[in-house]
């Protein structure tokens, strides 16, 4: 069996962020939060719940074959992710003339958007299963 890299990049971002989020919500709360407006410890544990989640579909699913029909519900959760994810980023980049940091988040996340709509559109990536 072959290992997919999308998915594989994915899973570790994914569980990476989530298990920081987890562990860390006040400090990631404080970045999150913007002038006047409190992000709470709560929700960043929620998110962090999610991301974690999807990171845990993508590594189960790192050996399947994906694209095309294959694959299709973690390829389109993955695309969702990753495409919703780069236009708030990037709104949010725009609105307040981020620095280098959020405008890297919103580009990786931009490929990956990118990445995942080619699969979901494009033929399976990978050989037999």
């Amino acid at each position: 069996m072959k290992i997919q890299p999308l998915l594989f990049a994915s899973a570790l971002l994914l569980m990476g962020l989530g298990i920081v989020t987890l562990f860390a919500p006040d400090e990631v709360a404080g970045l999150l939060s913007r002038s006047g407006h409190a992000t709470s410890g709560v929700l960043v544990q929620l998110l962090a719940g999610a991301l974690f989640a999807l990171g845990i579909l993508d590594w189960m699913n790192r050996y399947a074959t994906i694209g095309g029909i294959y694959g299709r519900p973690v390829v389109l959760a993955n695309f969702a992710l990753f495409f919703i994810t780069t236009t708030t980023l990037a709104r949010l980049a725009l609105a307040t003339g981020a620095g280098v940091a959020l405008w890297g988040a919103t580009g990786l996340c931009a490929v990956l958007a990118a990445l995942y709509a080619r699969l979901f559109f494009g033929a399976p990536a990978g050989g037999k299963s």
